[in-house]
């Protein structure tokens, strides 16, 4: 099994649309979400990456009830503006998203938190 260094950026999705948080990334970087993107989904988000470097993404929902398995997808696209779509976010729970970001080399790029 390969072990990557990684950070994680955790995202508290309410019923708002607003973001707001804390960061001590490494890197330059822009991370932003948009809740419900159609207008058709309300149980699902968009996260937009944008950094000076290529990344690459992972994202995991984190269960509500802490018995359920978290729900975690690879994004495999490395890349400096990325659109990361979140599906499977819980109707009305302030939901946790964990975000890890990897350099090509699976070295750590710092951590981020959003609101």
């Amino acid at each position: 099994m390969v072990v990557f260094l990684c950070i994680t950026v955790v995202i508290i999705f309410s019923c708002s649309k607003e973001d707001g948080g804390t960061s001590d990334l490494t890197i330059e970087a822009n991370i932003t979400s948009i809740l419900n993107p159609s207008g058709w989904a309300p149980l699902t988000a968009i996260i937009k990456v944008e950094t000076d470097q290529e990344v690459r993404v992972t994202t995991t929902v984190i269960c509500k009830n802490g018995i359920d398995p978290d729900f975690e997808a690879s994004h495999f696209e490395l890349g400096r503006s990325l659109e990361v779509p979140i599906i499977g976010l819980y109707p009305s729970h302030n939901n946790i998203i964990r975000i890890t970001l990897f350099d090509n080399t699976g070295k750590s790029l710092g951590h981020m938190k959003k609101t």
